[in-house]
């Protein structure tokens, strides 16, 4: 799928494409909310240890349920039509997260992205197991420095896959663990970025609407959206 693709757009999906976070609605809706907290955003767990010790709280969920938590939360303003009009600009579009597949396929679904790079929850008689496969494209051996499990890795195996460089690639995200691919792409986006250093990591900010991605690449933005973007020197409207 990727051969031939001149353009790559690398969209994060929890708090970029939704809006809300999956691991925390599901745990929310499944009772897990007390078992999830200490483990989420833990400095003292590794990628890999965090992401295989959440995975191992949802034992016994059922995939429906899952997916259905994943058709919920709401999307993000401007998600279907910045998707949209990425790809008819010729970008190949995927949804790049560190959840599960399951949830990544339906939100690419819902968005009409091109591919998800995601984990992948085992399941067994229709019910989660607790185990999963992490993503080998998260992985590389010439890759991120600083973690093993990280989406530079991504960044890494699709430009060599497709043979372009780094700089034919828009990432856009929101958290810390979007900081290394923000950095290495060639147009960046902080959508409503959680830290600072996620807002220092990336060249534009983006605030309400991800339409606002669109005048970034010289794209029409759609009629009636609302959109507040702020380039990285410059002061928004807060003074941050």
């Amino acid at each position: 799928m990727l051969k031939g693709a001149e353009k790559l757009a690398l969209i994060d999906m929890d708090g970029t494409l939704l809006n809300g976070r999956f691991v925390l609605e599901l745990a929310q809706r499944t009772g897990r909310m007390e078992a999830l907290r200490p483990l989420l955003d833990n400095p003292t767990l590794n990628a890999d240890k965090r992401t295989r010790r959440i995975a191992a709280l949802f034992v016994g969920v059922p995939n429906g349920t899952m997916e259905r938590v994943a058709r919920d939360i709401p999307l993000m303003p401007g998600a279907v039509e910045t998707v949209i009009s990425l790809r008819k600009a010729g970008y190949l579009v995927g949804v790049v997260t560190d959840s599960y597949r399951m949830a990544a396929e339906t939100v690419r679904r819902r968005v009409f992205a091109d591919f998800t790079i995601s984990h992948v929850m085992k399941f067994r008689r229709e019910k989660a197991t607790g185990r999963i496969t992490l993503a080998p494209a998260m992985k590389h051996p010439q890759g991120c420095r600083e973690h093993g499990l990280c989406k530079l890795n991504v960044l890494r195996h699709l430009v060599a896959e497709v043979g372009n460089g780094p700089d034919r690639v828009l990432a856009v995200g929101d958290s810390d663990n979007d900081v290394c691919l923000l950095r290495a792409a060639g147009v960046s986006v902080a959508f409503q970025p959680k830290t600072a250093n996620v807002r220092d990591a990336a060249r534009h900010v983006i605030e309400g609407d991800l339409r606002g991605i669109l005048p970034l690449l010289g794209l029409p933005v759609p009629r009636r959206a609302e959109i507040r973007t702020v380039n990285r020197g410059e002061s928004d409207s807060d003074g941050r």
